[in-house]
């Protein structure tokens, strides 16, 4: 792990030719004849220096060189000295070949264990030097997460209390909900941000690939910020190139590679700045290079931009909040599509340019694959929520009493008769005496999950409810989770946190579709028909 794959070898010779020619082909390990008891395993063992004989095929280039052309083999006088810690950890060692009969003397052995003393200070003042920036890096960035944690919790906190306290008139009030909603947003994309690091590093991020245009993906993206930049008084342009051509890849994801770029263009230029997102061909390769007139970026910290958890201010000072991932996830998932993403900038206060470069699909005439909607900008518009439910009856499963208690009030409020239960036991009975119209399922419950209390309803008879619409509405938030809910006999898959009347959408439509269809059916359609990010 210290000194490389290559079996740990470095080749020096008097000869600075040989040395080339020997690095060049330091991939071929050479036949070494040593006994049953090589005295590298020696040095290994005991951290001593050793004098020794070896016999191997020389390495050569060409017929006649090195004197045997024949690649017989030959015997070489070897000096070796370990490489050891200061714990006295063998970390590997240094070996000196000479002609046979060469006579290393102890003088010799003396000044190759110096070396060696030498070397494996300098090994573990680098691994110390790596060690400790590591460390460093993660108390920051802990310190950055309580920090960002903790403050929206404290506005939320706050505006919640004088709410409770019905100390505030209606236009306070109204400012005081924004407040809470805004915050509480953030705090979702914090979350957001930390699982997708997750899952990048544990490897376990998944994407669903296909041939499709750009520019519906950067055009949603900026149309989701557009408010934000209006905020600022920052002007949004885009420039696309409808011929810029196709690219493999997953829409949602590139749509969030674009957002977050054009999200840190925006916090990071000054009121009445411009930010620009520009989609062109570029020899084999699609381009997206999003530009502004912000602050810039240090020479000095440019090399770091896309590193996990770095920052370029993380003083307590600094005016902008986040912890350092947003870059770092845009590297990792253009990568993951295959391409490149490049940071620019003449300097501070000079703005910066994000190059972000896909290979083009290898086959353009596959359809546009439907994306989701625009990641939501924290002062864009919502739906208040509407009687879609008029005369509909929902039984609800869900274990925490205050997620129960405000599902039921907003679907009561959209014209629903609503059931509150916590366990899927309690489920299972309220649903054949009752019949609702449709079932609205936690996926984690006490006992018994969501999957079994699906499987429990589907194995019962149409007469007994067995074919009710079921919506799984669950924190559970990747692509597989969604297949397999779906496959389980859900109609569709809600990822907690979820806009309200997104979920109201969701359950008007699965009472809509035919009753008498098959459940599993039915779920394949919803999967393939709806405009909404289940």
């Amino acid at each position: 792990e210290i000194l490389g794959a290559e079996g740990a070898r470095a080749v020096a010779h008097v000869d600075e030719r040989r040395t080339h020619r020997a690095v060049s082909a330091a991939s071929v390990i050479p036949d070494v004849d040593d006994g049953d008891a090589p005295a590298s395993s020696v040095v290994s063992g005991t951290n001593r220096a050793y004098r020794t004989n070896r016999s191997l095929r020389p390495l050569r280039t060409g017929p006649g060189e090195d004197g045997n052309g024949d690649g017989r083999l030959r015997t070489y006088d070897v000096l070796g000295a370990p490489l050891t810690g200061r714990d006295g950890r063998n970390m590997g060692l240094v070996e000196v070949f000479g002609d046979a009969n060469c006579g290393f003397t102890p003088e010799d052995e003396d000044l190759l264990v110096q070396l060696a003393q030498m070397t494996s200070i300098a090994i573990e003042n680098t691994l110390f030097g790596e060690a400790r920036e590591a460390n460093r890096l993660k108390e920051e960035f802990l310190s950055t997460l309580s920090h960002e944690l903790r403050t929206p919790l404290s506005a939320m906190i706050s505006w919640l209390w004088m709410l409770r306290r019905k100390a505030l008139d209606p236009e306070a009030a109204a400012r005081a909900i924004e407040a809470v909603d805004r915050n509480a947003r953030a705090q979702a994309r914090l979350v957001d941000d930390l699982l997708d690091v997750s899952r990048i590093v544990t490897g376990k991020l998944q994407l669903d690939c296909r041939s499709l245009e750009l520019g519906p993906v950067v055009e949603a993206a900026t149309d989701s910020l557009t408010a934000a930049a209006e905020a600022k008084a920052i002007t949004l342009a885009r420039l696309i190139d409808p011929a810029a051509g196709r690219v493999l890849g997953d829409a949602d994801r590139l749509q969030q590679v674009i957002w977050n770029l054009l999200s840190n263009a925006i916090k990071f230029t000054p009121r009445g700045g411009r930010v620009e997102v520009h989609l062109r061909r570029a020899g084999s390769s699609v381009e997206a290079r999003v530009s502004d007139t912000g602050q810039g970026i240090a020479p000095g910290f440019l090399p770091h931009v896309f590193e996990r958890f770095r920052q370029a201010d993380p003083s307590s000072t600094r005016t902008s909040g986040g912890l350092g991932l947003g870059l770092a996830i845009v590297r990792q998932l253009v990568e993951l599509h295959g391409g490149s993403v490049e940071a620019l900038s003449a300097g501070e206060g000079r703005g910066a340019t994000f190059v972000v470069s896909l290979p083009l699909a290898a086959r353009p005439e596959e359809p546009l694959p439907a994306f989701a909607e625009a990641v939501p900008a924290e002062d864009a518009p919502r739906a208040e929520p509407q009687c879609l439910l008029d005369g509909i009856r929902v039984l609800v499963v869900e274990d925490e009493v205050d997620a129960r208690d405000a599902l039921s009030v907003i679907m009561s409020q959209a014209g629903a008769t609503v059931t509150a239960v916590g366990t899927a036991r309690d489920a299972l009975s309220k649903l054949t005496a009752w019949r609702p119209d449709v079932l609205v399922c936690d996926i984690g419950l006490p006992a018994e999950d969501g999957y079994a209390l699906i499987g429990k309803v589907r194995a019962l008879g149409v007469d007994r409810g067995g074919s009710v619409p079921a919506v799984a509405l669950t924190a559970y938030a990747q692509a597989s989770d969604r297949a397999r809910a779906l496959a389980a006999g859900f109609q569709a898959h809600v990822a907690k946190p979820c806009e309200p009347d997104q979920l109201l959408r969701v359950l008007a439509r699965s009472v809509r579709r035919p009753r008498e269809a098959d459940p599993r059916t039915l779920g394949a359609n919803a999967a393939g028909e709806s405009p909404d990010p289940f």
